[in-house]
């Protein structure tokens, strides 16, 4: 008969266990996902950061109008220009071309105000005023 002689040995010793492969994995995999999670958050954050609020549109129009009426047209054309990106307002549009104007750049100040003449829904006010401009415009440049 044979005895059982007790080894000290743990009887997995030598042998890698499945599971440590298997943690091994997912853990790899964990932290692939993680590094892909923040990349994909911080990038949302910088693309959502960009994007200004209403309020903040705003406040930039204002500071514009602002800019115009102090005498400083070419700065104000330069923020203008950025809130057309933005939004489609034609009032925007139409101030741009203002600024534009008074800032000298006639070429450009005519191309906006052909742009405000093509609204649909631009009061008859606003159309002689801008046709106005483009008189103007025409006067100066030839």
């Amino acid at each position: 008969m044979q005895s059982y002689m007790p080894t000290r040995k743990h009887p997995l010793s030598g042998k890698i266990p499945c599971w440590v492969g298997v943690s091994n994995r997912i853990s790899k995999y964990s932290v692939f996902t993680l590094i892909l999670l923040t990349s994909v958050n911080l990038f949302a954050e910088g693309v959502l950061k960009n994007t200004p609020t209403p309020a903040e549109i705003q406040a930039e129009f204002t500071q514009a109008m602002a800019d115009l009426d102090s005498g400083r047209p070419a700065i104000a054309a330069v923020s203008l220009e950025r809130l057309v990106e933005l939004t489609a307002s034609p009032r925007i549009l139409l101030e741009l071309g203002r600024a534009l104007y008074l800032s000298g750049q006639f070429k450009k100040s005519k191309a906006v105000f052909n742009q405000v003449l093509q609204s649909d829904e631009i009061p008859w006010l606003v159309e002689e005023n801008v046709r106005h401009f483009l008189s103007l415009i025409e006067q100066r440049t030839g």
